[in-house]
């Protein structure tokens, strides 16, 4: 699964934040989160 349950809350809390660091922060998240699925 690779921590999706994590991540969806993770990303709940950041839509409280303006959308621009919201948009930086799940990009860099979904980055890093495949990166540990393909390794």
């Amino acid at each position: 699964m690779c921590g999706t349950h994590a991540f969806l809350s993770e990303t709940e809390r950041w839509l409280t934040r303006r959308p621009t660091q919201v948009i930086e922060h799940v990009r860099k998240a979904l980055v890093r989160r495949a990166a540990v699925c393909v390794s």
